[in-house]
């Protein structure tokens, strides 16, 4: 009897690391925002978004460039948090009405 207490324990306890492990990693799926790129200066190979969700600044580095972009591209990106703060990835330059 005690034994099977034990496995049924065990498995409640993998339920439950399962279950946090999922909402965890769901929490962390980056959604793309969009802005303008408010500086980018190519020697020091990074630069600064505007966000239009909030009008923040948003750090990027080169990197993390898919298309090349100047300043006043309108671009489509994700954020992610890292030591520092959050920062800029995946940037790409939205297409330009015409």
């Amino acid at each position: 009897m005690k034994k099977s207490r034990n496995n049924i324990f065990i498995k409640i306890l993998f339920i439950i690391f399962v279950v946090i492990n999922v909402l965890l990693t769901t929490s962390q799926i980056e959604t793309m925002e969009t802005g303008v790129v408010e500086k980018y200066d190519k020697k020091k190979k990074h630069g600064v978004i505007v966000r239009d969700s909030d009008d923040r600044e948003i750090f990027f580095h080169k990197d993390d460039l898919i298309d090349e972009v100047t300043s006043l591209d309108r671009v489509k990106f994700e954020v992610k948090q890292g030591s520092k703060g959050f920062y800029a990835i995946k940037i790409r330059r939205e297409a330009q009405p015409m």
